[in-house]
């Protein structure tokens, strides 16, 4: 076991602008614009827009998806 916890977790890497689904959506996608290291772990703010309004908030890489160019 290691002493490092969350190594054993598969990492997922995102770049910023990189277009992504969100997890457990109704099919939104949003557009990485900025990271974060927390003592939480990396989290990724993405912006989208729903119901035409622009919305921005932060997530974790499990929680989002890369979409394929």
């Amino acid at each position: 076991m290691s002493a490092v916890t969350g190594l054993d977790k598969v990492m997922r890497a995102f770049d910023m602008g990189d277009r992504v689904s969100i997890v457990h959506s109704d099919g939104l996608t949003g557009t990485i614009q900025a990271l974060l290291l927390t003592n939480e772990g990396l989290q990724y703010q993405i912006r989208y827009w729903r119901d035409n309004i622009r919305t921005v908030e932060w997530v974790f890489a499990d929680e989002i998806c890369k979409l394929s160019k």
